[in-house]
């Protein structure tokens, strides 16, 4: 019973860290995308 304990611990935490990635990584390609439309923005001047 232990170890099925201990590998759903380890499944939840695994769960977390990789939707945590995720998250960051949606939001960094957003700021990137937001940058990409400010850069022609600003090559205008």
């Amino acid at each position: 019973m232990k170890n099925i304990e201990m590998q759903h611990s380890l499944f939840l935490t695994y769960s977390l860290t990789t939707s945590a990635y995720y998250q960051a990584g949606l939001t960094k390609q957003l700021l990137l995308l937001r940058l990409n439309k400010l850069i022609p923005n600003i090559n205008k001047f």
